[in-house]
């Protein structure tokens, strides 16, 4: 049983190795060694338990959890960009994936902007911004 369930969407252009970071965190390494390129095709969830040790909020005793988290692996392609708003529903945070000697200033700025980014608060409901 796990204590947590932690959703977090993977998001950045296409080709700029998303699907390997997530391989290479949920031990798939098996999947990071092909050299073929494959596209995501809309999104693909993998997930991958861990537990978390820490000090607990009052900081009076230490803590450990089971956490599941669950990595979605979104596809970079603007033909699924009707589904993003979706992806944002329950994240717990986001991560965005560039390389800038791959991309010049507009494409980063593109997916940093306030049409794409997940907006995450510890303590209100998460949101995309749009």
């Amino acid at each position: 049983m796990h204590a947590y369930k932690l959703k977090i969407p993977v998001i950045g252009p296409t080709k700029i190795g998303k699907s390997k970071f997530v391989n290479i965190f949920t031990n798939q390494s098996s999947k990071v060694l092909t050299e073929t390129y494959s596209p995501t095709v809309a999104l693909r969830i993998l997930e991958h338990d861990t537990e978390i040790n820490g000090q607990s909020i009052d900081k009076k005793h230490n803590e450990s959890i089971t956490a599941r988290i669950e990595f979605w692996d979104v596809s970079g392609d603007t033909k699924y960009q009707n589904g993003w708003t979706a992806v944002s529903k329950d994240c717990v945070g986001i991560i965005i994936i560039c390389n800038s000697e791959l991309m010049d200033e507009a494409d980063i700025s593109y997916w940093l902007s306030e049409n794409i980014i997940l907006y995450f608060h510890p303590y209100k409901h998460n949101t995309l911004l749009r």
